[in-house]
């Protein structure tokens, strides 16, 4: 009897331990060219999502004669207590810098404390696959003369499994791969259109996790990507990426149109083809010129995200968090919390001289360009006699369809680019006739021809 009870439970071993949960992988985050640093309320969602812990770049360094030459700085933000967050300096190597003729450690070293850094740094360096053991070297120099406690670096997808990498992993306590943008560009299509690749790719980042799981022998955490990009092309040559831009501008009448393709575009990729649009982020744009925007697809980034338990990786670190009023912003901390599965939920409201679309969902509204989400109100014709846009790209008054002055409207469209989670927009002023209609002002309100939540 008791030989029969010993082997029910080994026979049920297997079962119980998959069905225990899996363990979270920590979160942090990482954080380029900002020189301010996170406001109070700011610190508090990080925290809330999480994210107790920052890669912040302090820097960007070239070398000239041996001597350091500063490309950019970034002050280190203060820590804020014991609540957190974690401030961890960053410096980035120039790509086309040569180490350790162009840049010895020791000066390095001395820049970094005098910029701050301590215990902690890591190093930011797209080194060429050949010249890894020269950036190993120069590691473990700067360790000598910096006398930190914990180095690190950012990584390649593909250095995992290149002969200098191991030199680069006895110079470091831990490695930070990142695991986006690992293929080059496609070439152009007969038709001149670019075949840009996607930020993401979910099966080659897959096959890049068991990489690294197989060969790295140093502790390290996988880098996804949390940002949007831009890219320019012209008669089928790419003129590299737009910085500085709006999705206001891109989202004006008759700036861009959507370029519709039989074979579409790959998931994250919009190809737009500019109109009359003639200046965006300081770069001078021509009729006819297309741009590419990236972001980065949920369903592969989710794709990724249900790989990583599996992997050996030890935390998850996204390049970059959201930043106030960057049109370069990925996902907002909610999405990314939930694991980019949370649908958004609009809600509607009416403070007596405005009205107030606010997303009280964890899912964000996806930009979508040029034509933009549409939040169309049914109002009684003559109800409303001024309207202004307000936080929304543009507003339209209809009545079966068609655009007609405003006292005949039963219908208002605004339209808007993207809404983050826990974010809101504001129409204008609403002017009314009657001061205080006997009948609720909107009888209907949609999103994307959704039913949405009207509230006081």
């Amino acid at each position: 009897m008791g030989r029969a009870i010993l082997l029910t439970v080994i026979l049920l071993l297997p079962s119980c331990r998959e069905a225990l949960p899996e363990t979270p992988l920590p979160v942090a985050g990482w954080i380029w060219a900002r020189n301010e640093a996170p406001a109070a309320e700011e610190r508090r969602e990080l925290l809330h999502a999480g994210i107790s812990r920052i890669y912040w770049q302090i820097g960007e360094l070239g070398g000239r004669g041996g001597r350091v030459r500063e490309l950019a700085t970034f002050p280190l933000p203060a820590p804020s207590g014991e609540s957190g967050p974690v401030f961890v300096p960053v410096i980035r190597i120039a790509s086309e810098t040569r180490l350790p003729a162009d840049l010895p450690a020791r000066e390095v070293a001395a820049w970094a404390k005098k910029a701050g850094v301590t215990r902690e740094v890591q190093f930011d360096y797209d080194c060429p696959e050949r010249l890894l053991q020269d950036y190993a070297r120069w590691l473990r120099d700067f360790r000598q003369a910096s006398g930190v406690d914990q180095l690190s670096t950012t990584a390649l997808g593909g250095w995992a499994i290149t002969p200098g990498w191991r030199e680069v992993e006895k110079a470091v306590d831990m490695a930070f791969p990142m695991l986006y943008d690992v293929l080059p560009e496609v070439a152009p299509r007969p038709d001149g259109a670019p075949d840009a690749r996607p930020i993401v790719e979910a099966a080659y980042v897959t096959g890049l996790l068991r990489q690294w799981s197989d060969h790295c022998r140093v502790p390290w955490q996988a880098g996804l990507p949390n940002f949007t990009r831009l890219s320019l092309f012209r008669a089928g040559r790419s003129l590299g990426q737009i910085r500085s831009w709006t999705w206001e501008a891109l989202a004006e009448p008759g700036a861009c149109t959507n370029l519709s393709r039989p074979s579409g575009a790959p998931p994250g990729v919009t190809f737009l083809r500019v109109g009359n649009l003639r200046m965006l982020g300081g770069v001078p744009l021509q009729e006819g010129d297309l741009l590419a925007v990236k972001t980065c697809d949920p369903g592969a980034l989710g794709e990724v995200l249900s790989t990583l338990p599996r992997s050996k990786a030890r935390g998850i670190v996204w390049f970059q968090l959201p930043r106030p009023g960057m049109a370069s912003n990925g996902w907002s901390l909610p999405f990314l919390v939930s694991k980019l599965a949370a649908p958004p939920r609009p809600i509607l409201r009416w403070d007596g001289s405005h009205l107030l679309l606010q997303n009280a969902g964890d899912g964000d509204y996806a930009p979508i360009l040029p034509q933009g989400h549409v939040l169309r109100l049914t109002v009684a014709p003559g109800s409303i006699r001024e309207i202004l846009p307000g936080d929304f790209d543009s507003v339209e008054p209809l009545r079966e369809g068609r655009a007609v002055p405003l006292m005949f409207a039963s219908e208002i469209c605004f339209r808007f680019t993207h809404l983050p989670a826990q974010a809101s927009r504001r129409t204008g002023v609403l002017v009314l006739a009657d001061p205080v209609p006997k009948i609720p002002l909107v009888r209907q309100a949609t999103v994307n021809d959704a039913l949405l939540e009207i509230t006081p």
